[in-house]
């Protein structure tokens, strides 16, 4: 049930009225006034809209909160945490907005109330669940995989008149993720400004497959910073000032605990490029990936329209970031990228509650004992992007391979 606060006006002699009342009213006027201060603003609505939906919700949860004080109630903190505990579904960013609530307002909730900005623009697509999208170019080259820092301007395979060029740090799987989720939360954005997205840093971890963990909360915040310091230009041949030299990230805002919703801003450049040629990616698939190779065949296999396609071994090696001069090391290392894609699974080394699961160890013989093993590797599953894949040699003796989808 998602009621919106702005057809709702919550009275303090009524909330005093309610907090009085017999346990069993008291319950049911405690579910609905719930219902009233923890509902999502819904994604039809405009970003003002949904501005104007969270300032009533704070001003009404405001009121509650000063109602209890003055009703000297301080027994309610235990229900609210139980109906925290069985409040369905267990929505995060919900839970999230009632711990603050039972906390009594430790914190102002304003900060959640997203500031609008001008929009000019919608996305023209839809996503599915689970997904995003990302500009086309920023795929088939090696801006994501290219380990050196400084400037460097990165061929676009297959695209020959564009150009990616790139000064800061370098970036990798994990600032590919980051940005994937931030623009995943985008609907409508100013192409001049860009948009902010707020969002809660628990659900984006969970939603990348990343161990819930303070690690992996200074793991996202790292990528955002990063994304945030890093230029990135999309050079065309015909005209050079097309797209302007920007970062992909605007101002970003974090922190390290469970209740404030982070805030970012993702340029109008990087909007403007997913509005006009994106490839989308599927979050389970990049989470089941390891980082290398495959990780980034995933992506540039994604953006290719054709069902055939013909490269050159050392260039889409390199831009995959292998970059050993031992050729026979490197098609080893690209035959092995591809065969995971092909198989649609990845066997990696079970770590912490993964190597103890239940029924799924393996006996095995000590003296005269018979113990059960623990696991000592999971299997992670994909559907296959890719239906085949061929080495060959041209006449001239250059090393070519060739993709199936």
């Amino acid at each position: 049930m998602n009621i919106n606060p702005l057809n709702i006006r919550i009275e303090s002699d009524t909330l005093g009225t309610h907090l009085k009342a017999a346990p069993t009213q008291l319950n049911d006027s405690l579910q609905t006034l719930f219902e009233i201060l923890s509902g999502v603003a819904p994604e039809s609505m405009t970003l003002k809209e949904r501005g104007d939906f969270y300032k009533a919700q704070n001003a009404n949860a405001k009121k509650f909160v000063a109602a209890i004080d003055k009703a000297k109630r301080p027994e309610l903190n235990e229900q609210i945490g139980t109906y925290i505990r069985t409040v369905k579904p267990p929505q995060e960013d919900v839970r999230d907005r009632l711990y603050q609530m039972q906390g009594l307002m430790e914190q102002d909730l304003d900060h959640i109330v997203t500031t609008s900005t001008p929009v000019t623009a919608t996305m023209p697509f839809e996503l599915w669940d689970g997904h995003s999208a990302a500009p086309t170019a920023i795929l088939r080259c090696g801006l994501f995989s290219h380990p050196a820092p400084g400037q460097h301007i990165f061929k676009v395979l297959g695209l020959k008149h564009i150009r990616i060029e790139r000064a800061g740090a370098p970036l990798t799987e994990t600032h590919l993720q980051a940005l994937l989720y931030a623009a995943s939360l985008v609907r409508d954005y100013d192409p001049k400004n860009g948009q902010t997205v707020v969002f809660n840093a628990w659900q984006a971890i969970s939603t990348l497959g990343w161990t819930k963990s303070t690690k992996s909360l200074l793991r996202l915040r790292n990528a955002l910073e990063t994304l945030q310091n890093s230029k990135v230009r999309i050079l065309l041949d015909e005209d050079t000032d097309t797209e302007e030299s920007a970062p992909l990230v605007g101002r970003v805002m974090s922190a390290m605990d469970k209740r404030t919703a982070w805030e970012v801003q993702l340029t109008g450049t990087l909007l403007s490029a997913i509005a006009k040629h994106r490839t989308f990616l599927n979050f389970e698939t990049l989470a089941a990936l390891p980082n290398g190779a495959a990780f980034w065949l995933y992506a540039f296999i994604r953006s290719e329209a054709n069902p055939r396609t013909e490269w050159d071994l050392n260039e889409i090696a390199e831009a995959a970031g292998l970059t050993s001069t031992n050729h026979d090391y490197v098609k080893g290392k690209l035959k092995a990228a591809l065969e995971t894609l092909v198989s649609g699974r990845v066997e990696v080394k079970a770590r912490g509650k993964a190597t103890h699961i239940e029924g799924r160890g393996a006996l095995e013989s000590r003296g005269n004992k018979v113990v059960v093993k623990s696991l000592t590797s999971i299997t992670k599953k994909f559907p296959p992007p890719l239906r085949k894949f061929e080495f060959k040699k041209t006449a001239t003796g250059k090393s070519r391979v060739v993709i199936y989808r």
